[in-house]
């Protein structure tokens, strides 16, 4: 069994259970697994009334997200780094249907702010992480839908390249930015290191239900540099272990 803080670099990561080790329910913040409470790096509501359910196989716990709850947390690695979410996307199968499970920044602009998106297109559920105004947007097609996945991104600042992986094995990576001219567009971040979590369509303090798509999030986690080239192995085998618990591919 192979766990987050294993993979060299871990600044971050939290379980959105409502297990009282994962979620402090009078307080109605989830606790931060790298450092426990101590520097307070919770994930905050902002808004609505937390929804679990136990979903997949294995009965997993998840925080359910229809735009009616939203979340916020101080994200440890604004500059570059790398994440990793455990999620199950509930894609509305109509073409062009789109919603933003996560938003890096504070812009008035949607578009602005790097994040990950979710689109139903061309009978494709696709996931992307881009870094803002579609910056090395990266793309993961035919992301699973209504099952519960791994999805994991990087931002590398040294040869300007984003990659993603599902599996650490198989990874996709961008072109390189050109030198010096685009690199305030590698930043992870737009403004304050504020991430809006459930927040699917991009209206800070709108909670109107979703018609587009809704996800539940299990697991998420962040480090410093990027792991899915310096430290893949060891990614690969925190992967494995996900998968294991939460039976993905059984």
């Amino acid at each position: 069994m192979k766990f987050a803080y294993d993979v060299p670099g871990y600044v971050q990561g939290h379980r959105f259970s409502d297990a009282p080790e994962f979620f402090d329910a009078e307080n109605e913040h989830f606790r931060d697994l790298a450092c426990g409470d101590k520097f307070g790096n919770f994930v905050e509501k902002i808004n609505g009334t937390p929804v679990f359910q136990s979903r997949g196989d294995r009965n997993r716990r998840g925080l359910f997200l229809d735009n009616q709850n939203h979340w916020q947390f101080s994200h440890q690695c604004p500059w570059a780094g790398s994440g990793l979410i455990v999620v199950e996307m509930n894609y509305v199968t109509s073409d062009g249907s789109s919603f933003t499970p996560y938003i890096f920044g504070d812009s008035a602009s949607l578009a602005a702010n790097p994040k990950i998106s979710a689109l139903y297109i061309s009978s494709q559920s696709r996931l992307t992480v881009d870094g803002g105004s579609s910056v090395l947007a990266q793309t993961e097609s035919n992301f699973p839908n209504n099952q519960i996945a791994i999805f994991a991104w990087s931002r590398n600042q040294q040869d300007r390249k984003s990659r993603i992986t599902q599996d650490g094995t198989t990874v996709q990576e961008s072109a390189a930015l050109a030198s010096n001219t685009n690199t305030g567009l590698l930043i992870g971040m737009r403004g304050q290191p504020r991430v809006r979590l459930g927040n699917l369509n991009g209206v800070d303090g709108d909670t109107a239900g979703s018609s587009t798509g809704t996800l539940r999030l299990f697991e998420q986690h962040f480090w410093k540099g990027d792991v899915l080239k310096d430290h893949l192995p060891e990614l690969r085998g925190f992967i494995e272990s996900l998968s294991d618990h939460y039976g993905i591919g059984s």
